[in-house]
């Protein structure tokens, strides 16, 4: 369980690779997110545990960290979801460089309020002496990639490599393929993730009992989600969710003797009509903190991961699960013992006599129900020329204001534009070309904003190049390539302070040296990948220098690498 003050941390420490390893591919799903959550996903899978925690703040480190791995992240959330409030969206058009990993999902469901909430994450790790000696971490939760502080819960085990194939991944294997097929566009990261499918096939997580997604016609629910699944009541449950359902918890006490309810005190008004006299159903609710937790713990086994005990939930969302067995037979017993120890105060018992009466149907925000309705037409836009049109496949007739523009940042002035009838807005840019991406701000009624993605066609080329122009400067470029040479190293604030006049006074646009910069480069040019980074490092710098001259020395390294490739690794 996630302490609210460091979960952050706790969760960003899990995506690291461990001493010797390196991450080949991770695969991320999350219900909502902020940009500048999202820029810590690559510094974490990029760089190791050890490094300085002041110098991942840093703009250098987003920029590089996003460069060296944007090719291998797949991070899906549900398309709407994005916050647009400011101060998490990144400066200097940060958020641009983040296109190539993120990955709107909109579901087309019977469901009217259908969402993609699944919170898992899949890394393929690899020894970097050896790309034979591969695993997987499996990470399951109930947290979103934002900065919200609520009470989380978190599974995570690593995988045991085997020599024969077996079926025990099977709905692991068969929700990454799902995924996968999301990608209709990226066939390179479409192709890789239906390599990790196989790949898991060979694969066990000896801790982990069940695997459970649900998705469009796969929803494999636990007895006591299941109205048609009518038995004998035996055993007990504790049941934590912040969002509850009628009909969902009527099944849960149908299903058990003793039922215990963990959730938030808005939640409490959807079962007040159906709220049992009895004992052997109790409600407590967070002293002083918003439960964001989904667990479930039964005699024998626990379950946690991204599913409410909501109607969504059990019919139209897409989430995921784990089941597996800790305490013996007393899970109840423990974890219900633990959480609400009364020295402890976390949480306080309810009496049905305090709850008024709430709608006891999941609903939606009017705001939020229109934004689904806009993002069901598959809004899309072009750039030609100084225009750039926002288009949908059917006409749009929004019940509130609704306005749309391309995402706001430092230097951009566009206005917003009011959608009030049909299926096209547009919008003159002008010199502002290079700020566009696929990110748009949408604002509905008074006080409603979101970020949505919208495939955006003739955006300009350079716009990557731009915002490293931006940031990169003589002062910081040093950092920038001992990065990328090696991203666990970076010299610290105090060893920068340390540095004498004469170093500082070093350029990069003139192609000065710098101190220790020659010393990484040779110990770099021996890494197996050592010729791919100098490659790509050079590609990376080649539109900003103006002396050729630091250029010219990471090529020498670049050819050097090649033939050291060569020599120690065919």
């Amino acid at each position: 369980m996630f302490d609210p003050e460091t979960d952050r941390a706790e969760f960003f420490a899990r995506l690291m690779p461990p001493d010797g390893y390196e991450t080949d591919f991770a695969i991320g799903t999350t219900y909502s997110l902020d940009l500048e959550t999202a820029l810590c996903v690559p510094l974490s899978v990029e760089m190791r545990a050890d490094s300085d925690s002041k110098n991942q703040k840093s703009d250098i480190c987003k920029i590089a960290s996003l460069e060296k791995t944007a090719d291998k992240i797949a991070l899906f959330c549900n398309n709407g979801q994005i916050s647009a409030d400011k101060n998490r969206i990144p400066s200097g058009r940060l958020h641009i460089l983040l296109e190539k990993m993120i990955f709107p999902v909109t579901l087309s469901s019977k469901g009217k309020y259908a969402s993609f909430h699944s919170k898992f994450w899949l890394i393929r790790f690899k020894n970097m002496e050896n790309e034979n000696d591969v695993f997987f971490r499996l990470i399951v939760l109930s947290r979103n990639l934002t900065a919200d502080k609520s009470w989380d819960v978190i599974y995570s085990e690593d995988s045991v490599a085997g020599k024969e194939a077996n079926d025990k991944n099977e709905n692991l294997q068969n929700y990454v393929r799902y995924l996968a097929r999301l990608l209709r566009d990226d066939k390179t990261k479409k192709g890789k993730m239906e390599d990790i499918a196989n790949e898991l096939g060979k694969h066990s997580f000896n801790g982990l009992k069940e695997f459970l997604a649900f998705y469009p016609n796969h929803r494999p629910l636990p007895d006591f989600f299941n109205a048609e699944n009518k038995r004998r009541k035996e055993g007990n449950i504790l049941v934590i969710s912040p969002f509850v359902s009628e009909t969902t918890i009527q099944n849960i006490i149908d299903h058990f003797d003793t039922v215990v309810l963990i959730t938030n005190p808005e939640s409490l008004g959807k079962i007040s009509k159906t709220w049992p006299e009895s004992e052997t159903f109790k409600v407590y609710v967070p002293n002083e903190f918003f439960v964001h937790a989904k667990m479930y713990a039964t005699d024998k086994d626990i379950y946690l991961g991204s599913f409410n005990a909501s109607e969504n939930a059990v019919r139209n969302n897409v989430e995921t699960l784990v089941r597996f067995r800790r305490y013996g037979v007393r899970a109840f017993e423990t974890v219900s013992g633990e959480l609400l120890d009364e020295k402890k105060k976390m949480f306080l018992p309810v009496s049905r006599l305090n709850v008024a009466e709430g709608d006891a149907k999941d609903t939606d925000d009017p705001a939020q129900e229109i934004l689904r309705k806009f993002l069901s037409l598959d809004p899309s836009a072009e750039l030609k020329n100084s225009t750039l049109t926002i288009k949908t496949k059917k006409t749009f007739h929004p019940d509130l204001p609704f306005g749309i523009k391309p995402l706001e940042t430092d230097e951009t002035d566009i206005p917003c534009a009011e959608w009030t009838s049909g299926n096209s807005v547009t919008f003159t840019v002008k010199d502002k070309k290079e700020t566009l991406s696929n990110f748009y701000q949408v604002t509905i009624g008074d006080d409603f904003s979101k970020v949505v993605i919208i495939p955006t066609s003739g955006l300009p080329d350079g716009r990557e190049a731009a915002v490293l122009d931006a940031v990169i400067n003589d002062t910081n470029v040093k950092d920038y390539i001992l990065y990328w040479l090696d991203s666990g190293y970076l010299p610290s604030f105090e060893e920068r302070g340390q540095e004498t006049d004469e170093k500082k006074g070093s350029t990069f646009r003139g192609g000065a040296a710098f101190s220790g910069l020659y010393e990484k480069m040779l110990e770099a040019v021996c890494r197996k990948d050592a010729a791919d980074v100098f490659e790509k490092l050079e590609k990376s710098l080649k539109p900003l220098m103006t002396d050729e001259r630091l250029l010219k020395l990471i090529e020498k390294f670049k050819t050097t690498a090649k033939e050291a490739k060569k020599q120690c690794w065919t």
